[in-house]
């Protein structure tokens, strides 16, 4: 099957309008975990690491 760029990326946005939804339920997440590394003295590289990491593995 030979798809052609246009319709490739007419998926593509399909697939990020259907994961908008979850995607604003995590993103809160993600902000209070970021804040929260930050203000207990990690850098923002091991913020985004542990929370790579951490919910990677869940």
């Amino acid at each position: 099957m030979v798809h052609n760029m246009e319709e490739n990326w007419r998926e593509f946005w399909k697939g990020v309008l259907a994961q908008l939804p979850v995607q604003l339920g995590v993103i809160p997440f993600g902000l209070v975990f970021g804040v929260l590394g930050i203000a207990s003295g990690l850098t923002a590289t091991q913020t985004i690491l542990m929370s790579s990491i951490i919910f990677g593995g869940a």
